[in-house]
């Protein structure tokens, strides 16, 4: 049964913050802050809540960016898959703030808006995140 979560695709000066995963799923991964609603939790509420736990930043929810559905071939919990119905969004962070990440994360990178990450969902996201900031492809 898939999960619901939320992504929160976070943006300063026309880049995104990406973070490494220590755990599954995507051990090793540059990845979006997110993870799981918790019961009773509106999916702005979360999307903050999951995000500034992950980086440490304080965020500004902006808009959501859509709604996806990805499949990973491991999970946090062992063997099985996972499937997850994700709705991000997009947060700002203010200028000269660094991230402070948690225990789950590797470490972090600001990775321009415009350049390819090669992974299809982050390169989906980033394009609507540019439409949305007026940010142009070149």
């Amino acid at each position: 049964m898939p999960l619901v979560c939320v992504d929160t695709l976070v943006v300063r000066d026309g880049n995104a913050l990406l973070t490494r995963r220590r755990q599954e799923p995507q051990a090793g991964s540059l990845w979006l802050q997110g993870g799981r609603m918790r019961k009773g939790e509106t999916l702005e509420s979360a999307a903050l809540r999951t995000a500034e736990q992950e980086c440490g930043l304080r965020l500004t929810l902006s808009v959501p960016l859509g709604t996806f559905s990805t499949v990973f071939d491991a999970s946090a919990h062992g063997g099985a898959t996972t499937h997850t119905v994700n709705m991000t969004f997009l947060a700002h962070a203010r200028s000269g703030d660094e991230p402070r990440i948690d225990a789950a994360h590797e470490d972090f990178v600001w990775w321009s808006l415009r350049q390819v990450t090669g992974n299809a969902y982050l390169d989906q996201v980033f394009k609507l995140a540019r439409t949305h900031l007026k940010i142009g492809e070149s």
